[in-house]
């Protein structure tokens, strides 16, 4: 069963189409994805660096302690909860921190897509920047290290949810096409089968069925041309063997009635040794005759189908015309 089905064109058609489209729907979906992602990436650096450059001209304002930065900080974050920011000094002093967590310089881990980093707290993944700020040496706040990050959650929710219906979507998608591929193979060798049925019809007494060319899609139509010749030389053959057999009966019924009659006759009553003798040699002049008739039939018949190689060779024609003369001479006499 297995073995018919891989041997089966239709099937063999849906599969191709079936993997081709596994392939390309595979590859649209890579695409798709990285476009997103590279969209919600676009969309991050977008709102951090609008924060940064927040966060830049409030710290050039020069607040008069750290107090004050972190009432600015604070008004500056209202309404973003995704976004925190740290901002330390060199020492690891914490200035400000709007994480729920402190960022430990160690949980940074470089990200793939230069210049983010990326970290973990309290099972979220956030995904920003680290620079360095330099202050006037007469300001309250001196060099520090900013961190400003975004959670990624949703952007993550959004993506597994989107990987699952891209999964989903594809599967779905595959097995349709399948069925469609199948289908369109069935429909397509169509022209295949009803080449077949004809086929099926012919026989030694139908050999005039061919079939259509006209309607035969391009694909098969030197095959159906090839076939109708095919059908054309058969029955050429056919034909010409029939007419052979009639020729061969009628030639050989001749000799075979007169043996008959002449041993029918022999056998009718008694006879004498030299009757008996006379029969038998004209019997064999017909048996030699019969085996001369059967020797130039097959002679003929090699010929005719190109079996029997030409020997060339020199005749005299007159030698030959003579003795067809003598020969025609003794049976008129």
């Amino acid at each position: 069963m297995t073995h018919k089905l891989f041997n089966a064109i239709s099937f063999r058609i849906a599969l191709i189409f079936s993997l081709s489209t596994i392939i390309i729907l595979m590859i649209m979906g890579l695409v798709i994805h990285q476009l997103v992602m590279h969209h919600f990436e676009t969309q991050d650096r977008t709102q951090l660096e609008g924060k940064i450059q927040l966060l830049e001209n409030l710290l050039e304002q020069n607040p008069k302690n750290t107090d004050e930065l972190k009432i600015y900080l604070k008004d500056a974050l209202v309404g973003h909860h995704d976004l925190i920011v740290q901002i330390e000094r060199p020492t690891g002093q914490i200035i400000f921190s709007s994480a729920p967590a402190v960022i430990k310089a160690q949980t940074l881990v470089k990200s793939k897509h230069i210049p983010w980093i990326e970290w973990e707290i309290q099972n979220k993944t956030y995904r920003g920047l680290v620079y360095k700020k330099s202050f006037d040496k007469n300001m309250s706040v001196p060099t520090a290290q900013i961190i400003v990050g975004i959670d990624t959650s949703e952007h993550q929710h959004f993506l597994n949810d989107f990987r699952r219906q891209l999964l989903y979507i594809g599967v779905v998608g595959t097995i349709c096409l399948m069925f469609l591929g199948w289908f369109a193979a069935w429909r397509g060798l169509r022209p295949v089968q009803k080449m077949a049925k004809v086929a099926e019809g012919i026989s030694a007494q139908h050999l005039s069925e061919r079939l259509a060319v006209d309607n035969t899609p391009t694909e098969l139509k030197s095959l159906a041309i090839a076939f109708n010749d095919m059908l054309d030389r058969l029955e050429t053959a056919v034909e010409k063997l029939s007419d052979f057999s009639s020729d061969l009966a009628h030639e050989i019924r001749t000799p075979i009635n007169n043996l008959m009659t002449q041993t029918q006759v022999c056998l009718s009553r008694s006879r004498d040794i030299n009757t008996y003798q006379e029969v038998l040699f004209s019997n064999l002049e017909e048996f030699e005759r019969l085996a001369r008739m059967v020797s130039d039939m097959l002679f003929l018949a090699k010929a005719e189908h190109g079996l029997h190689l030409p020997n060339l060779q020199q005749v005299n024609l007159v030698q030959e015309i003579s003795a067809l003369f003598d020969f025609y001479d003794a049976i008129a006499a």
